[in-house]
């Protein structure tokens, strides 16, 4: 999922609708369900997984733009209830935020959001936890900034330097994201939130920590989405030490977790290794569970194919599924720009060894 895209968004679209729009209701929480509400469709899927340990492995939400529009829907009907919000304003910002995620968590979105902040292509493994959350914090933390800026700008009793000076760092703070460089966009981000916090400060008030409450939920998503990653990124390491039957284990480790992120990733991961170690016939098995869990073409088909062009006078020696992979991810118009590049890549080069006809 996006790490932190998803609260950023929610934040910085709570500040679009004032308390006045909401007929002063939710007035200690509003920020807080906004965020809880980007999160919807990852909270749906993990206390679903939660309760039924059976579903773990069963994309239900997440790529479904029925069921993330289900939610909306149900968001809007719930919070419309308990807020009785008379204009339409409040309702679009929810189902806005909740619509938000499924565009977010697209895997070519998020791969475009890393290529674009670091100005490169990224290999199979696609961008890291640290590299998305740089480019997270870059991108989508601009439009947090900016809503700050422009309230606080518009805050009663401003004087016409501080409004000058809030407008000065809008246009700063979208010259730095053009920039892409922490150097540029950290420094404008602080001081922009420094700026705005000292001209909001007559509407902080310990009852905002109510804002809380609605966060509980999050604390074991993420939790469990850390501890998954976290052993993955330790099978990772060992697998390049060649200690493949540790990074087995923690691949094991990150499967057990109660969790949907990474399980796609810790299947494929595991199938190299244990190609590694000869077991051919558990490799293919973890392979097939990365594509079953991918869903559409992509890195996981295009990585197994290779599976099978590596074992010749073995039964798993089928250059024919191999091409017919490499082939599928080629066709599908589902499927990243780069994986088609690497896909087409792997194809020719197989050709060019004899491997595939």
């Amino acid at each position: 999922m996006a790490a932190i895209g998803h609260g950023l968004l929610g934040l910085g679209m709570s500040g679009w609708v004032p308390a006045r729009l909401r007929n002063d209701r939710l007035r200690w929480v509003w920020p807080g369900v906004l965020v809880m509400l980007a999160y919807a469709v990852d909270l749906t899927e993990w206390l679903a997984v939660v309760v039924h340990p059976g579903l773990l492995d069963q994309r239900f939400a997440t790529h479904s733009p029925l069921l993330v529009g289900g939610l909306a829907v149900g968001a809007c009907l719930l919070f419309g209830l308990i807020g009785r919000f008379r204009r339409p304003w409040p309702y679009l910002v929810i189902a806005g935020v909740v619509l938000s995620h499924y565009l977010l968590d697209l895997p070519r979105v998020r791969v475009a959001v890393a290529e674009w902040y670091f100005g490169r292509v990224f290999d199979a493994r696609g961008p890291g936890h640290a590299e998305a959350i740089a480019a997270e914090l870059c991108l989508y933390g601009a439009p947090l900034i900016w809503t700050l800026l422009l309230r606080a700008s518009f805050e009663r009793g401003c004087s016409p330097a501080a409004r000058l000076l809030a407008r000065v760092l809008v246009v700063l703070s979208v010259a730095a994201v053009a920039l892409r460089h922490p150097a540029a966009w950290g420094p404008v981000y602080l001081l922009s939130v420094g700026h705005a916090g000292l001209l909001l400060r007559r509407h902080v008030h310990p009852r905002l920590l109510w804002n809380v409450l609605p966060l509980l939920p999050l604390l074991g998503l993420g939790f469990t989405s850390w501890l998954t990653w976290h052993r993955i990124d330790q099978g990772i390491h060992l697998a390049t030490q060649e200690r493949h039957e540790a990074a087995i284990r923690c691949y094991q480790q990150a499967l057990a977790v109660r969790s949907r992120t990474g399980r796609g990733t810790a299947y494929m991961r595991m199938g190299l290794s244990l190609e590694e170690l000869g077991r051919l016939e558990a490799a293919e098995r973890a392979f097939d569970r990365s594509v079953a869990l991918a869903g559409t073409p992509g890195w996981a088909e295009a990585i197994s194919a290779g599976f099978y062009v590596r074992h010749t006078g073995t039964p798993y020696f089928r250059p024919q599924e191999a091409r017919r992979r490499l082939e599928h991810v080629l066709r599908s118009s589902r499927a990243a720009r780069d994986e088609r590049a690497f896909a087409r890549h792997r194809l020719e080069q197989y050709r060019r060894r004899g491997l595939i006809p």
